[in-house]
This record gives structure tokens, C-alpha cells and sequence, in this order.
């Protein structure tokens, strides 16, 4: 299985390279999102964010992961999960009540 990896949507460059604050992260995932989502009615889309643990574990940054990951699973057919775990589905959650 192969997913798409980007240098736009990975923490690295963005906070350590570019020096942007952690909310840039947020807007760039949700406006990543919005438009893949709108192009996914004509087939499956995968919205990948390179994070680490080191870099967006932080305290200070954390709860960014937590509102976009948040604001993703509002969505129909939307759902989480890691890399490491998708292949089997195991790792993909959908939110509570969802029924998609």
C-alpha cells in the first residue's frame, strides 16, 4: 500500500524549517481537507499529515492535531488512523454515531 506523503502537510518544514505558528498547521490541514473532500464524491480521497512526536506531541502544539483530526471526523465518510494501521483498517476510526 502506498499513501501520499507531503512536504506541505508535514511538520518538519513547516515548524522547523518555515518557522510557522502551530495554527498554520491547522488551517493548511482543514483547507487540505475541504478540498479533497469536495473532490472525493468522484472517488476516495486520503489526506495525510506528517507529524512526530517530537514536533507536534508538544504541549503547546497537541491540541492542533486534536482539533483537526475533530474537525475532519464532522464529516460523512470521513474517519482517522495511521499509516502504520491502515492497511488492515484497524487503525481507521470513525467517529461515535456515525453510521457511514
Amino acid at each position: 500500500m502506498t499513501l501520499p506523503y507531503t512536504v506541505e502537510l508535514n511538520d518538519i518544514p513547516m515548524m522547523m524549517v518555515q518557522h510557522h505558528e502551530s495554527d498554520h498547521m491547522l488551517k493548511r490541514a482543514i483547507d487540505s481537507f475541504d478540498r479533497l473532500y469536495e473532490e472525493s464524491k468522484e472517488r476516495p480521497k486520503i489526506l495525510s499529515l506528517a507529524i512526530h512526536p517530537y514536533i507536534s506531541g508538544q504541549p503547546f502544539r497537541i491540541n492542533i492535531l486534536r482539533r483537526s483530526t475533530t474537525t475532519v471526523n464532522q464529516f460523512d465518510a470521513s474517519c482517522t488512523g495511521t499509516a502504520s494501521r491502515s492497511s488492515t483498517g484497524t487503525g481507521l476510526r470513525r467517529p461515535e454515531g456515525s453510521t457511514t
